[in-house]
Parts: C-alpha cells; structure tokens; sequence
C-alpha cells in the first residue's frame, strides 16, 4: 500500500518493550537496570488478589528489590487519588514505580511519578490551566494484565481533576516521550480476565486501530500498526471471550492492543474517542463502552468520506473484494464489525445508558462540542455528532 501521505511526520517511539508468556519472570532485572532500589507496586484492587501477584512480589524480594504497595487505583484515575499514592511513594522513600493492572492503574503510576520527579504537592500542577513543566521523574516499568488501553506503550496519563471535573493529562505529553521505561508484556496476565471485560477492553483497542487509520493525519508507520492490529482483533477477539484460556487468542490481543496504542499517539482518534469523555460525565459510561457503542454509527458517517480504507479495513476483517465495488466492500466491512460487537455480547447505546430516552441528544451535542472545541469547530462538526448519536441509538 502506498502511502497518501508526504513523507514528513512526528513518530513517538514507545519505550523498550518485553512481549511474551512468561516474560514477568524479568521483571526484577529490569528493576536493577534502571537502578530502583525501592519500588512502589501499584496494582488494580482486583490484581492483588491473584496468584501472579503473590509471584511477583516474591521475585521482587528475592531479588532484593523492597516494596511500597498501593492498590487504591480507581477507574478514571482522579488527582485526589494520584496524590495519596504520591505520598506513598515519598513517605516510604521509593525511587521507582512498577505499575500492574489496566489502563487506570498504568496511568495513576506514571502520574506518581511524575509528581515525584518534580516535587510538585499535587498532580493538579502538571494539569490545565497550569500545566507545570516536568523536571525529571522517577523510572516507571508498566506491566499490563488487559489487553485494550495500551497505556504501557503511550505517553499519556488521563488523570480527573476533582476541582473542575475535567480530565486532562498529568503533564505535557510532549515532555513525556520517555514516561515508562520498560513495558513488559505477558499475555498470560490477561488470562484472569472474566468475558465482559475482555470484550470491553478489546473493543477499545479495536476503536484505537480503526480511528487511527481513517485519521486525518495518518502516516506510513502508524497505518501498518493500526491495520494489522484491527486484524488481530478481527480474528481473536471472539474466540478471547469465549474462551479466556485461548492463549493464542490472549497473546494476539496483547499485540493488538500494544500496536494499535503505538500507532495512535502518532496519528490520532476519530469520532468515538471524541465523544467518549462527555458520554462519561453525562451517563456514567465506562471508556470501553463509551467508544465501542457508537464505533459502527460513527463509520457509517464516515464511510463517504473514507471508502478506501473503510474497504481496507474490510479486508482485514475478510472480506472479499473481487467482484464489488469498494463502496460494497467497505459497507461489508461494517457489517462486519456490528457482528463482532454482537456475538461478544457488546451493548448498543440505548443499553448502556440505560433507555433511547435518557439521552437528550441536543444537551449531548451541546456538552460534545463545549468539551471538544478545539477538535469539532464547525456547524459541520456539530450536525454529524447529532447524526452519529441518533444511528447508535437507532442500534
């Protein structure tokens, strides 16, 4: 595929990346690589229940490698509870953070160390308006047991300021582009996953991928990331859920989350993402619901606009282009898609939010455009929001 795009580009490159079953077994000689001497272990509350958590501290012991642990994360990490793992980290005298669990838990470590390599009091400097500037920060070693954010792997923290209920980043991206050291990648830690939540966490690195690719500033780098990690999705995601002992199906959901959030940093999101943060503060969805149930309404307005990759995303997903247009095979694309979120259960938009009429579409349209002024500037902007709500709640 050639590339549409003038060779001239911006490429985040994601830290050193450990993939593998089994790969937690190194986690100890990276400690030592990076010079921790006293770690802080922040893990989701539903982690420090299982067995591989029991292993993991014992091979950090073993290794000499002291502990702080902290598993108050909370979804949608919020400054209050990044300051209090903050003050765990300095009243324990830790130099490193080793974060295990999904997207809040990565984020909430990263964002800890941030406020330790700057002093900061709380994590509320480092946010909007102040956006205070990032003065070093302690080595970060991100270790996932989900296969959807990809937050081992970004530059990013979302983290809620509690004073304005806005959410933003925990710093300047920009000055991040080394924020975790070491990710290490080992599918087996996803195996715990129950099937709600590995078809929630897959869908959101599914909606990574396919916004990626149909971007407005792709490139050539992110384009391979994105395609082949909506392949992967395509053709794992199912048996993931069905069987969450599938681990051929596990480790190929771990690439595709992996890929998919090294390509988007780089080219950017799309739609569902886009309305994703006022579907959290109007209904209380979770992130991986918020974008999953308008994906295919928001392909469906894109699709004249983006025929040609809609119909190479098709081909991912195994459709057959010989004898169609690409119009028809985009649109099979999208079939395609509404059949996966089906069969893995996914709910629309009038399920999650809980009825067609809790949504009053001209508040939502309103509160989309408030929050994402910068992103959707025009009546344009504004009527197809409107029409990618009314799709997705027509299911």
């Amino acid at each position: 595929m050639n590339s549409e795009t003038e060779a001239s580009f911006n490429f985040f490159l994601p830290p050193f990346v450990v993939f593998g079953r089994g790969k937690r077994s190194v986690l100890p000689e990276y400690a030592h690589k990076l010079g921790i001497k006293k770690a802080l272990l922040v893990a989701d509350p539903f982690f420090v229940g299982t067995g591989y958590y029991a292993e993991i501290k014992e091979m950090l012991n073993a290794a000499q490698i002291p502990l702080a642990e902290w598993s108050g994360v909370v979804p949608d990490p919020t400054d209050a509870s990044v300051d209090e793992a903050a003050r765990l980290f300095r009243e324990a005298g830790c130099d490193g953070v080793i974060c295990i669990g999904g997207g809040s838990a990565m984020d909430t470590g990263k964002s800890v160390a941030v406020a330790a390599g700057s002093g900061a009091d709380s994590i509320r400097a480092h946010m909007a308006p102040h956006y205070g500037s990032v003065g070093g920060m302690a080595p970060v070693i991100c270790l996932p047991t989900t296969s959807g954010t990809g937050a081992e792997v970004n530059p990013y923290a979302i983290v809620t300021n509690t004073e304005t209920n806005e959410k933003g980043l925990g710093y300047a991206a920009w000055e991040m582009l080394a924020a975790q050291r070491v990710a290490v990648v080992d599918p087996d830690l996803t195996a715990s996953m129950p099937p709600r939540l590995t078809a929630v966490t897959g869908v959101d690195a599914l909606c990574q991928a396919l916004e990626c690719y149909i971007s407005q500033s792709p490139n050539p780098v992110s384009d391979c990331l994105a395609l082949h990690a909506v392949y992967l999705v395509a053709h794992n995601l199912l048996r993931a859920v069905n069987n969450g002992q599938d681990m051929v199906a596990r480790v190929n959901m771990s690439l595709a989350a992996m890929m998919a959030t090294m390509a988007f940093p780089n080219a950017g999101l799309s739609f569902p993402h886009f309305l994703s943060e006022p579907m959290a503060d109007l209904y209380h969805l979770e992130h991986g619901v918020a974008v999953g149930s308008v994906l295919v309404a928001s392909l469906e307005e894109l699709l004249p606009y983006k025929e040609e990759r809609l119909a190479e995303i098709a081909g991912a997903f195994g459709v057959q282009s010989q004898g169609r247009s690409q119009r028809e095979v985009a649109q099979e694309g999208i079939a395609q898609i509404r059949k996966l979120l089906k069969d893995i259960r996914f709910p629309t938009l009038a399920e999650a939010a809980g009825g067609k009429d809790v949504i009053d579409i001209d508040v939502f349209v309103a509160d989309v455009m408030q929050k994402k002024a910068g992103l959707l500037k025009t009546q344009e902007d504004r009527e197809r929001v409107r029409s990618i709500v009314v799709r997705a709640l027509a299911g």
